[in-house]
């Protein structure tokens, strides 16, 4: 049904992730606060930065809000890139890993973008570009 190629470690909740640290409870949540209210405003920027240097648990954060947003329905997809590892070290499969995580968790896109993917089933192996504007832009948009 969703004949997309994806980065099978990339989310979260990967089989491959299972091991990965959460934030332990009662830290971080300043942070944390700042991105649920960033998500849940209508009227924040479209992109919440979440920069530092390495090792400082930008990852583990990005987990523990993506973890949360899960358990109360509001996770669209998720995507952790990881050096080294074949699928989501870079981002050749992010677009079609990303649609697949959408189609699943919002129904109404599913025909849209199947549609789409028999219009050109060799979408997911164009740029990056096409591919977000086929397959997400064009349905997320609106």
């Amino acid at each position: 049904m969703f004949n997309l190629p994806v980065a099978e470690g990339a989310p979260y909740d990967s089989f491959a992730n299972q091991h990965d640290e959460m934030c332990l409870p009662d830290t971080r949540t300043w942070l944390q606060c700042q991105v649920t209210d960033w998500a849940k405003k209508p009227d924040s920027k479209l992109i919440f930065l979440l920069n530092g240097m390495a090792g400082t648990g930008k990852s583990t954060i990005a987990r523990t809000v993506a973890q949360s947003f899960d358990k109360k329905g509001l996770l669209g997809a998720s995507f952790f890139f990881k050096r080294g590892e074949a699928d989501s070290d870079n981002a050749k499969r992010f677009i079609s890993t990303i649609t697949r995580q959408l189609m699943t968790s919002n129904r109404e896109l599913t025909s849209d973008i199947s549609r789409v993917i028999e219009d050109d089933p060799d979408l997911s192996t164009k740029a990056l570009s096409r591919q977000f504007d086929n397959f997400l832009f064009s349905h997320c948009s609106g």
